[in-house]
């Protein structure tokens, strides 16, 4: 009994690190991190370019974790339409910080494969909610795709 409590214990332990180890090897892919903008767009811009792009309310964006990206992946494929209002007003401005950072991401993992590609733009995708504010973000966007 005591070999079968371990046993399920590691499993678990397995299970909740996974999401972890998956997005730090995602992060290891890159030699550089993707850089921010240096753009300075007015609240009208951004505004703007939101609205346009992106859906409706004020700019913002949401900071995710492996966890609540995992979540986010499956809210928005089984529960709504991907891109879609309701999944963007749930986990807003995640969709413009893929897009802004994915011709970065790109030819740093060109031939790699795409498992590779995928895991590692999710990964900076969170990596980058999490330490670039909406402003930069939104330049960011609005540098790589030149709206």
């Amino acid at each position: 009994m005591k070999k079968f409590a371990l046993i399920l214990m590691a499993i678990i332990l397995c299970i909740v690190a996974t999401p972890l180890l998956v997005y730090w090897w995602g992060l290891s892919n890159l030699q550089s991190v993707p850089v921010v903008s240096k753009l300075q767009l007015d609240s009208k811009t951004e505004e703007k370019i939101w609205q346009q792009e992106f859906g409706t309310g004020k700019p913002r964006v949401k900071i995710l974790n492996p966890y609540s990206y995992i979540y986010y992946v499956y809210w928005c494929t089984t529960e709504t339409v991907p891109h879609s209002v309701k999944c963007q007003s749930k986990f807003p401005g995640i969709r413009i910080v893929a897009l802004g950072i994915r011709n970065q991401i790109a030819p740093q993992v060109h031939g790699m494969g795409h498992t590779v590609w995928h895991i590692t733009w999710a990964s900076y995708s969170i990596w980058a909610t999490r330490n670039w504010n909406i402003h930069q973000i939104i330049a960011t966007y609005h540098e790589a795709k030149n709206t």
